[in-house]
């Protein structure tokens, strides 16, 4: 079972409701950035993979596109806006912006790809004067109704357990990996991380947290109970990793590097590195179709987003999205994908059959979240 097909099955199926060009044809692959990270050797843990259309190295379709089934029910886009503290509302079948809610929080790095849902709430992160908060948002009424005490700022994301029972975040200033319970908010463990963990996600059977620890040039791998260490590799030096994100399968880790420019694709099970390559200038985080077959890659230092296939590793095109792309959700059905351009103030959307943008959706005041609602059942 996938993590968004259990997303979907803890509740949420009745509601229908920013970082650490020119677009070029597809065809030739750039070559690799500044070299492969390198990695201790023998592999450390067992993940189990997902259900994947394309697992690991294999060969995606010639033509790109992500359509999937239709979705099972109507959907929005919550996109977060960090400068005005609003929830932009879109209709995801029409484009069009519906609604704004005030939600008196900034919204940074929420995207699909993070274990957000606990059936009833949101959770993610705020850090106000630069002190750490992981918040839950009741999205029927777009009301933060937690806050529970994180440390210092800055996050990239929260992370929530299996059993929807503990909350996981990095406290970058503070550089700690730290566990809440979301039901009374009290601290259950806490890590020492290397310097500056940015981002966060969890292996496909929940038992890994991963970290990229970027002013060490690190990513580690911990034990998602005790947060005891399992493993660190190390990347090329200045390169920074900063954000992560792992396959729809379970089997590969993405990274991409603030400074080199890279994403890396590792093994999740061990970190052995399987491919570098190019993106583009300060490359943050990356969404998956829905199929597993594409992986989308915004350049934030730019305007566009690289186009991964997501069997070989290998870009295949370079999209012109507008300034400062930061977050990138796919609808469900894949037929769209929506990135946040925070230098814009609006929202990009990209027709997966083409890979160009359809149309550029107006949004609050420095976007940098985007989520599907509800919950779509990869």
């Amino acid at each position: 079972m996938t993590r968004r097909r259990f997303l979907w099955l803890l509740g949420f199926g009745p509601l229908a409701l920013a970082a650490c060009g020119q677009a070029t044809a597809p065809a030739a692959t750039p070559s690799p950035g500044v070299g492969s990270p390198s990695a201790t050797p023998a592999a450390v843990a067992s993940v189990s993979p997902k259900p994947s259309v394309a697992s690991a190295g294999a060969a995606a379709s010639a033509k790109p596109s992500a359509s999937a089934a239709p979705s099972a029910a109507p959907q929005t886009v919550a996109v977060f806006n960090v400068g005005s503290k609003d929830v932009t509302l879109i209709d995801a079948a029409r484009n069009e912006v519906v609604d704004t809610k005030p939600l008196g929080a900034a919204v940074r790095w929420l995207g699909e790809e993070q274990a957000y849902w606990d059936g009833k709430l949101i959770w993610t992160y705020d850090f106000p004067d630069n002190k750490l908060e992981v918040l839950a948002i009741d999205p029927s009424s777009w009301q933060v109704t937690k806050r529970i005490p994180a440390g210092t700022g800055q996050a990239y994301g929260v992370i929530l357990s299996q059993d929807r029972k503990t909350a996981a975040v990095t406290a970058a200033g503070d550089n700690k990996l730290l566990t809440f319970d979301t039901a009374s908010g009290a601290q259950l463990h806490a890590a020492d991380t290397g310097k500056y963990p940015c981002d966060l996600d969890n292996s496909s059977d929940y038992r890994f947290l991963y970290v990229p620890e970027r002013d060490q040039d690190t990513v580690a791998m911990f034990n998602a109970a005790d947060l005891t260490l399992v493993k660190r590799v190390s990347f090329p030096a200045g390169s920074k990793p900063h954000m992560l994100r792992v396959a729809p399968d379970g089997l590969t880790l993405w990274v991409q590097t603030d400074h080199a420019g890279t994403n890396s694709v590792l093994r999740a099970s061990d970190l052995t590195v399987l491919a570098t390559e190019q993106a583009g200038k300060m490359p943050v985080t990356v969404a998956f179709s829905p199929d597993g077959k594409w992986a989308l890659v915004p350049n934030a230092g730019e305007d566009t987003a690289t186009l991964f296939d997501g069997g070989t590793f290998k870009p295949v095109k370079s999209i012109t999205v507008g300034q400062g792309p930061t977050v990138v959700s796919f609808r469900g059905d894949g037929k769209f994908a929506y990135v946040a351009l925070m230098r814009e103030n609006s929202v990009a959307v990209i027709d997966t059959g083409s890979w160009t943008v359809a149309k550029t959706v107006k949004a609050g005041q420095q976007p940098q979240g985007i989520v599907i609602l509800p919950p779509n059942p990869r």
